[in-house]
């Protein structure tokens, strides 16, 4: 599933805005289970919106965050689009043949480190950007890319890279 939305960083908030059908919002108990199911693949707060005939945005979700969005010019929102599986994750690296992988428990500290532009790859594999979901694959003993690689609205934050896919380049 595809869905349009944006994640915003305002205020010391983050949270996320994803556009939904008027009939979402207009029916209470649909716009619950929206908001239930977005918020755990967002990891952050979420309010839904929805336009009118005339384009006019309504909100749907956190009182607060929904009364700060109805200021906002829509132009300014940083919108993309979001593929959503269908365990209600966002998807990344691509596949043909799961049996060539192999699942990680993923106690090892290069699963959990995040990592800034320019530092040394620890581990060559397919990282993936927090802020806006770019992925790159980088390779140990390289750096990661810098700064200037690829640009980020204020409200993805700044860039930092975490590993997603391990490669074998050493063939064991």
């Amino acid at each position: 599933m595809r869905v349009q939305g944006a994640v915003i960083r305002e205020q010391g908030q983050t949270f996320a805005v994803v556009v939904v059908r008027p009939q979402v919002i207009q029916n209470t108990a649909e716009a619950q289970r929206a908001l239930n199911g977005f918020a755990p693949v967002f990891g952050v707060p979420v309010v839904l919106m929805a336009q009118d005939s005339h384009g006019k945005p309504t909100y749907y979700g956190r009182p607060d965050i929904a009364r700060f969005m109805s200021s906002v010019p829509l132009r300014s929102i940083p919108w993309r689009e979001y593929t959503i599986n269908k365990k209600g994750n966002k998807t990344m690296a691509w596949y043909i043949d799961s049996s060539k992988l192999t699942k990680s428990d993923g106690n090892k500290d290069w699963w959990k480190t995040t990592y800034k532009p320019g530092e040394d790859v620890p581990l060559s594999g397919i990282y993936r950007c927090l802020g806006c979901g770019k992925e790159v694959t980088c390779n140990d003993p390289d750096r990661f890319p810098p700064q200037n690689h690829h640009q980020h609205t204020i409200a993805q934050g700044t860039i930092r890279w975490k590993l997603n896919v391990r490669t074998n380049t050493k063939g064991d």
